[in-house]
């Protein structure tokens, strides 16, 4: 990767036309101003079409669990991804209730349904409850907590229904709870936002549901399986094989995006060029990578991979970029064109989509490797699994300090302070993206791949 002089030269397309060679508009530059460039026309869909298509309609309730909810007191329902827990957590509750009602006498009402009365019960004249250990939500809370823990709701192909794993009964349950006392003040003023009922039943459906989960034979541990760094290498290569050469260089793509920046399934949706850079001091991509789940955006860099082309970010970026980029009148390109989505995403076909659908294309990607014969890959890995995996790199690296992969996962850290972030957070950053990106010395300047000793070689 040395250096030499560069001769100026004419950049020509395929077809012959001269190009401009400012680089692309979605890199805050002057974009290529002939109207059509020449690619070759996209291979025609696989069989079957393409999978990932946005239209199909969501499951109902599955048993994925939402990640954060460790915490057994309030929980801020102000972020997406906990919003989304509660509408999951409702319609549980609901569909609890009909099922209830369709057997037995004495019939409960859905979670709307439910009045003040039904909740806090009787208050005096000051506004306090008038039973502050037994209101009457604390009846309606064990009933729900037994209901997670004896009637099965998620689907389970031909086997009928199955239980919701334990740690998202938890969540259901204290999002739920969270809620109510949200909504009615008055049931935290006695004994606080735990009070001692509370706490009573959320223990026991914490034990119950762990041990009756391992008395069905069910795994329950709540850390997501990771998978080796050739598995991702031959992930990357079986997609770049597909019939569907636009749609394969996308799935490419977004796994490995995922991989470098150690990021949750979701978190590719909010990715755009509009926020990418191209760093000359340190020669590597930045962008702002976005963390629904705890509402931050902070600097992640990119880098070329040290000897392994599938696995290198630059070179997915480049294959997606050409098959897909340069045909916006094509019927089955991957994405949308930067002008049809408004905002110029690098992923725009995974923008947008139902609440958790991006997780869920992501985990379907890794799905369709391992349907596809990827046999490194374990059976029950999702796109949880990719951050886990680029964790575990990180830190089997002993070059790589904690404080790296801290930065780069975007974990809370308590020593953590403004001065920190200031002075070392984006140095912190690389040497994780170049650790993850294969170098043996991640501490180290790593150059990124030029034309220049090319143009050296014709100059001479």
């Amino acid at each position: 990767r040395g250096r030499g002089g560069r001769t100026p030269t004419v950049l020509r397309g395929p077809n012959g036309e001269i190009r401009d060679g400012r680089g692309p508009q979605y890199l805050g530059v002057n974009a290529v101003s002939h109207p059509a460039h020449a690619i070759p026309p996209p291979q025609p869909l696989a069989p079957g079409g393409n999978p990932y298509d946005r239209s199909a309609p969501p499951v109902e309730l599955a048993d994925e669990e939402d990640e954060g909810f460790d915490d057994d007191g309030e929980i801020d329902l102000t972020g997406a991804q906990a919003q989304r827990t509660l509408v999951k957590s409702t319609e549980a509750f609901n569909k609890l209730v009909v099922l209830w009602n369709g057997k037995k006498p004495n019939k409960k009402k859905k979670f709307k349904s439910l009045k003040r009365d039904d909740i806090v019960g009787k208050v005096d004249n000051n506004g306090a409850m008038e039973n502050p250990t037994n209101p009457p939500i604390r009846a309606i809370l064990a009933w729900y907590a037994e209901q997670l823990l004896t009637v099965p709701l998620v689907k389970n192909g031909k086997k009928g229904k199955k239980f919701f794993k334990p740690n998202v009964m938890k969540q259901y349950f204290t999002t739920l709870k969270a809620e109510i006392f949200r909504k009615h003040r008055v049931l935290g003023k006695a004994e606080g936002p735990q009070p001692e009922w509370y706490s009573e039943i959320l223990s026991r459906l914490k034990l119950r549901a762990v041990t009756e989960a391992m008395g069905r034979g069910e795994k329950v541990s709540k850390k997501a399986v990771g998978f080796a760094r050739k598995a991702l290498a031959e992930c990357c290569e079986f997609l770049m094989k597909q019939t569907n050469g636009n749609v394969g260089a996308e799935e490419r793509a977004v796994l490995l995006m995922l991989y470098h920046a150690v990021g949750r399934g979701g978190e590719v949706s909010s990715t755009s060029w509009d926020l990418a850079e191209w760093k000359d001091d340190v020669e590597c991509l930045m962008t702002q990578w976005g963390e629904t789940k705890k509402g931050q955006q902070y600097g992640m860099s990119f880098h070329p991979d040290a000897s392994n082309w599938r696995v290198c970010i630059f070179n997915a970026l480049a294959c997606y970029l050409i098959l897909t980029g340069g045909c916006p009148d094509s019927p089955d390109r991957a994405s949308v064109s930067s002008e049809e989505a408004g905002v110029h995403w690098i992923f725009p076909s995974f923008v947008n989509l139902v609440d958790g659908g991006c997780a869920k294309k992501a985990s379907n990607i890794l799905q369709k490797c391992r349907d596809g014969g990827v046999k490194r890959l374990p059976k029950d890995s999702t796109s949880h699994g990719i951050r886990v995996s680029a964790t575990d790199d990180m830190i089997h690296n002993h070059l790589v300090s904690v404080f790296v992969v801290i930065a780069r996962g975007g974990w809370d850290f308590e020593a953590d302070s403004t001065a920190f972030r200031y002075f070392s957070h984006m140095k912190h950053i690389a040497v994780g993206g170049r650790a993850l990106a294969g170098w043996a010395d991640p501490n180290s300047d790593v150059k990124a791949p030029s034309l220049e000793p090319l143009f050296a070689i014709i100059g001479r």
